[in-house]
């Protein structure tokens, strides 16, 4: 990786965004699911498929999957 405009604290802070960020859209993106499979008032048709993305594929890595980041902040195109 190369330099970056931001130090150690900053990327764990980043990091830390991220983490939080991924587990609490499964939490929030489940309960709203939940929420409109009851008002059906039928079986479920609605359902949350995991994706698991992971951290070899955050942001900041070499392969992220859904939007990449540079270190000096710049968006990463692919």
């Amino acid at each position: 990786m190369g330099e970056g405009i931001f130090g150690l604290a900053e990327f764990e802070a980043i990091c830390n965004r991220c983490e939080k960020l991924e587990r609490d859209s499964k939490i929030y993106l489940q309960q709203a699911i939940n929420r409109k499979n009851g008002e059906l008032n039928a079986p479920p048709r609605i359902f949350f498929a995991d994706p698991n993305f992971g951290p070899d594929h955050a942001a900041l890595t070499d392969d992220p999957y859904l939007f990449g980041v540079n270190l000096d902040l710049s968006p990463r195109i692919s």
